[in-house]
């Protein structure tokens, strides 16, 4: 092993995690970000939000 990083979990402040949404200013760019200590459980659910954002777009 060369390189080991570790840290917070990332937790959004003063909205639900986890952040599901289009980055405002940007058409093309979705948020699926923030789910803090659920990420593996959330993850599912997630991808399916990006994927019904992708087909929708499309």
């Amino acid at each position: 092993m060369l390189r080991q990083w570790s840290g917070l979990r990332p937790r959004p402040e003063g909205c639900p995690a986890p952040v599901l949404e289009p980055l405002a200013g940007y058409g093309n760019v979705l948020l699926a970000t923030g789910h803090y200590r659920n990420g593996v459980l959330l993850a599912p659910a997630s991808a399916d939000w990006v994927k019904a954002a992708l087909e929708t777009k499309i």
